[in-house]
């Protein structure tokens, strides 16, 4: 019968620590040092995804207020107006950095029901 492991290793001895350097240890130090650099070098740019999707977010979730032209309870050309739906318990909502077309968008519905950039709409001709 064939052992897989030698007396020492099935005895506990462990003959690597941490300190005992093997395989290209030099070139993964190296390796690890281009991954950081290239980290902080995307950082500073504002390059990272993470802050790209801040930067959305925080454009998207501005406050905006509603601003109706009259009191009379109609909807007017120039109005700014949130749109709910009872059926999804939510908003109509955009994401207003990334039109189809030109006047287009797609749209969702979202719990978010403070008015900001992203829900509310301006009533145009």
């Amino acid at each position: 019968m064939e052992f897989l492991y030698t007396r020492q290793q099935m005895e506990g001895f462990k003959g690597y620590q941490s300190k005992v350097k093997i395989g290209n240890w030099s070139e993964d130090l190296e390796l690890e040092a281009a991954k950081l650099k290239a980290y902080l070098l995307k950082k500073e740019r504002g390059e990272l995804k993470c802050t790209q999707a801040e930067d959305r977010f925080a454009h998207a979730l501005q406050p905006a207020a509603l601003q109706p032209k009259s009191n009379d309870g109609y909807v007017h050309f120039g109005d700014v107006v949130m749109l709910f739906n009872q059926a999804t318990d939510g908003c109509l909502a955009c994401d207003p950095q990334e039109p189809l077309t030109e006047s287009t968008f797609a749209t969702t519905s979202t719990w978010y029901t403070e008015p900001c950039s992203r829900n509310t709409f301006h009533i145009q001709r």
